[in-house]
Parts: structure tokens; C-alpha cells; sequence
């Protein structure tokens, strides 16, 4: 069996068995569809590790097409978001890239699919759009103050303590949060896949000795800063206020992140270098002041406290 034909059998099986998933999901009435979200990539990705992203172009525009053979519009998008993330792997795996490249970009492809799937999608698909699901929280929330006998201060209400832009915000950074958990989980699920299958996967660098693009930080504060103008200034569209709001807790997220990871070392570098006490100040500092968890996403990104860190533990270094 020569080379050509190799590749367009193990592409037929892959695409086989993305094709057998969706089956299987439409089969039980999209019970296994939170499962799926994590396994659908895989078929894509090992087809790319061996083959790159240009010969696998042809195989995710097959899965594209099984996609709406075997679900409906939801599904469908589910489905090519995870042949899409499986493609980027993959390609990147193949061309050897930076492995924490890699991780943070899957982490944001799920964060952006999961958030346009609950936030623009659904409205398309229900009718039914963000505002709506706030409401109907803040409802449910007023119906169990009144079932709980609460006694609250006067002109105090169940309203007042759970604002409508209270609500928005948790549910948007609760989708969030969920789409970066499902990329973070999808990306060590096929790394473990592809060691198991002796394919030599990159190591992966250091977040300490990860430098980010600039401009993709000065990006992620224009889309905070959007977020927060729309936020107080809603848009009278609700999709592109959806959408707006989309954009501006990506951006958001992107600050968190690297504040995260900014702390942890500002810790470890001026304050002790014992791993639990970094640790446990990291997540103190995420629960109490996530304002100057996002300042220092902004002075890492593009302020130069990455470099300053890593300039104190190489001297620190130095004088051992």
C-alpha cells in the first residue's frame, strides 16, 4: 500500500469515527454531547499530527459535511468546533510549535465557541437570548427569597441584592470558564492519546519563559475596555451586544490569566520562593482582589514585569 492511499484510508477511518460519535449522540438524544465536546477533536488531531494541516484540510471538510448529516444547528457548530480545534492541534503538533502556544490557543477556541454557542446561538436557535436567561434567574432567585421566609431591611429586595448586571456578568464568566476548562482538558486528553501512540509530541516551555505578543495584550485591553462601555452603556441589538460582550470577557479572561501567572511570580521573585505559600497567595489573590490580578495581567503583557521577574530570579540566581 502506497503513501497516498495509506493517508486516504486512516482519513476514511477517522472520519468514520467522527462520523460513529455524532451518530451515537444523535442516537441517545444528545445525552453524550458534554462528553463528545471532549473527544470529537481527537479523530482530527491524529490525522493532522501525521499529515499537517494542508493535506488534512480535506478530511475536516468531510467531518464538516458528516456534521449536518447526523444533527441539528447546535450540534452541528459543536461539532465543527471540535473538528476545527482538532485541525489546529494537530497542524501545530506536526510543524513541532511551542506546546504552550498551543495550549492557550485550544484553551481560547473553546472559550470563544462555548461563549458564541450559549450567547449568539442559542438566541438563534431558541429565540431566547442572554437577557432573557438573566431575567429568568433573577425571577427564580426572587421566588426562593419569598419560599425561603427571608426577612430582608426595608427597601431592601431580592432585585437590589441580584442586579440584572450582577447576574450577566457571573453567567458570562461562567461560560467562559467553562469553554477554557473544556480546552485545557481537550489539549491534555490528546497529548496523552498521542504519547500512548508513540507520536513524539513537543515538550512543553515554561509559563515563566512563555512571552506572549504584545499586541495581543494591547488587543485584550481595548476588548476590556469595549466590555465594560457596553456594559454600562448596553447596545440596542441584542446579537451585537451579545456579541460585544463576548469579545470584551475574552479579553477579560486573557488579563486574568497572565495576572495569574504575573503574581505567582511576582511572589516567587520579591517575596519567598516556597511553592505552597506562592500558591496559596495566588488563590487568595484571585478570590480577594481580582482588580490587581488584572493591573498586573496589563504590566506583564505589555508593561514589562515579565521581564523584570525573570531579570530578579536570574540575579537571584547568580548569587547562589
Amino acid at each position: 500500500m502506497n503513501n497516498r492511499t495509506l493517508r486516504i484510508t486512516y482519513g476514511a477511518m477517522l472520519a468514520a469515527v467522527f462520523a460513529l460519535l455524532l451518530l451515537l449522540n444523535r442516537q441517545t438524544g444528545g445525552m453524550l454531547e458534554g462528553l463528545l465536546l471532549f473527544v470529537l477533536p481527537i479523530p482530527m488531531t491524529a490525522y493532522a499530527v501525521y499529515y499537517g494541516g494542508r493535506a488534512s484540510v480535506v478530511v475536516f471538510a468531510v467531518m464538516v459535511m458528516l456534521s449536518f448529516l447526523f444533527g441539528d444547528l447546535t450540534s452541528i457548530f459543536y461539532a465543527v468546533s471540535a473538528a476545527l480545534v482538532g485541525l489546529v492541534q494537530g497542524t501545530r503538533i506536526y510543524h513541532k510549535r511551542n506546546m504552550t502556544h498551543t495550549l492557550f490557543l485550544i484553551m481560547l477556541m473553546d472559550m470563544v465557541a462555548e461563549l458564541i454557542a450559549m450567547v449568539v446561538l442559542a438566541r438563534l436557535v431558541t429565540g431566547v437570548g442572554l437577557e432573557a436567561d438573566v431575567k429568568e434567574m433573577q425571577t427564580m432567585l426572587e421566588k426562593t427569597f419569598q419560599m425561603s421566609g427571608v426577612k430582608l431591611p426595608s427597601g431592601v429586595s431580592p432585585a437590589t441584592l441580584f442586579p440584572k448586571d450582577a447576574i450577566r456578568r457571573l453567567v458570562l464568566i461562567s461560560i467562559a470558564l467553562t469553554g477554557a476548562l473544556e480546552g485545557f482538558i481537550t489539549f491534555e486528553l490528546s497529548v496523552i492519546i498521542l504519547k500512548k501512540l508513540r507520536v513524539p509530541v513537543p515538550r512543553q516551555q515554561s509559563l515563566r519563559d512563555y512571552f506572549p505578543p504584545r499586541w495581543l495584550g494591547f488587543l485584550a485591553i481595548a476588548a476590556f475596555l469595549e466590555y465594560n462601555i457596553t456594559f454600562a452603556r448596553p447596545l440596542a441589538n441584542e446579537t451585537l451586544q451579545g456579541i460585544a460582550q463576548t469579545v470584551g470577557i475574552i479579553g477579560y479572561f486573557y488579563l486574568m490569566i497572565f495576572g495569574i501567572i504575573a503574581l505567582s511570580g511576582v511572589l516567587r521573585a520579591w517575596v519567598t520562593k516556597s511553592k505552597p505559600v506562592v500558591i496559596l497567595f495566588t488563590i487568595l489573590g484571585m478570590f480577594l482582589v481580582p482588580l490587581l490580578i488584572l493591573l498586573l495581567g496589563v504590566m506583564y503583557l505589555v508593561g514589562g514585569l515579565h521581564e523584570r521577574i525573570l531579570e530578579r530570579e536570574r540575579g537571584d540566581n547568580e548569587r547562589r
